[in-house]
């Protein structure tokens, strides 16, 4: 069995050097080197592998992490594919330069025919500058392939807004609840955690955010602010969140606690005119005009006159009335009556 070799040199990239203006941003470049050599199967086996035909694919062809503030990683997945009909092994992983690390490495370097091996390259930025740099790959014959890298280190900003500084309740009477909604947003570029949320006031509440709430940069979150008064007057309060944010909001809260409108209470009076050897009267009334009907009078009144106090809002209602004589037998209805309480 032969074994495939070669010889791989590298250099800082010039640009590193380049920077002689103090107030300049530094780029600092890292490079990334990965030595491969393959396995041969026996004479003529490798005259049968396609010369156009890369001996692995690297995916992605390039990195970029974009900003990353300091303190902060960011985590991007690399796949080395083996492309040939032989094994190829794989040697030992070094990163050259600050900013970028290897993590997940794979137990074993020997990355059989047409499989792959995965592993990650973190960018944890130490200052506010940019960074770049090269992952190389040698394989198979001898082949070289490299992938860029690049970031940049930007300052940490831990901001909680939300969006309204006020809620006011207006007229609230006593006995009943009014909510009202706000959104509490992270409005930084890292993880900001809610250690508490309190309220002042009487009257008012919170709900919606639990104590140790943490919030990724960009996601918000519901509060919702409450307002029950007990006597009536005007209050005032705040609900306070605390957090490891430098900005954390305040919401101020104000509403004003009425008396409950007294009951009002409604009536149909009906008046009818009298039947002579009538001994009584009974009242009818109905929802749906020509009935049916229902009493309202258990037994015969003398009166000519009867007040319907159980009545509702909004409602039509229709009624008839009856004599009855001294063997007690009613009479026909009488014409139909229409009363609309309002």
């Amino acid at each position: 069995m032969k074994f495939g070799h070669g010889t791989l040199s590298f250099s800082f990239h010039p640009a590193a050097k380049q920077n002689h203006n103090p107030s300049a941003k530094t780029v600092r470049w890292a490079t990334l080197i990965i030595f491969a050599v393959t396995l041969f199967s026996p004479p003529g086996t490798r005259a049968n592998t396609p010369q156009s035909v890369s001996d692995v694919a690297i995916t992605p062809s390039d990195i970029s992490f974009g900003d990353v503030p300091i303190g902060a990683t960011s985590s991007q997945t690399v796949k080395v594919h083996n492309n040939l009909s032989v094994t190829t092994a794989l040697s030992p992983f070094s990163v050259l330069g600050g900013g970028f690390q290897l993590a997940n490495l794979p137990s074993s370097l020997l990355v059989p025919p047409g499989e792959s091996i995965t592993f990650n390259i973190v960018f944890a930025p130490t200052a506010t500058e940019k960074y770049a740099g090269s992952v190389y790959l040698v394989a198979g014959r001898i082949q070289a392939y490299s992938i860029s890298i690049s970031g940049t280190g930007v300052p940490r900003v831990l901001s909680l807004s939300a969006s309204a500084s006020s809620l006011e309740f207006g007229d609230e009477t006593l006995g009943t609840k009014k909510s009202s909604p706000i959104t509490v947003k992270n409005s930084g570029n890292v993880k900001v955690t809610i250690s508490s949320v309190a309220v002042a006031g009487a009257g008012f509440g919170e709900s919606g955010i639990a104590n140790g709430t943490v919030l990724q940069p960009g996601q918000s979150t519901t509060l919702d602010g409450t307002f029950a008064p007990s006597s009536v007057g005007t209050f005032i309060g705040k609900i306070t969140l605390a957090s490891n944010a430098t900005t954390s909001p305040t919401i101020n809260l104000s509403g004003t606690g009425v008396s409950p409108l007294p009951p009002t209470s409604y009536s149909v009076s009906l008046k009818w005119n009298s039947v002579s050897e009538a001994k009584g009267y009974f009242v009818y009334r109905s929802t749906t005009q020509e009935g049916p009907y229902t009493a309202l009078n258990s037994s015969s009144i003398a009166s000519t006159e009867y007040n319907d106090s159980t009545v509702s809002v909004g409602q039509t209602y229709y009624y008839v009335v009856t004599s009855v004589n001294s063997d007690y037998a009613q009479s026909s209805r009488s014409n139909q009556a229409a009363a609309f309480v309002p």
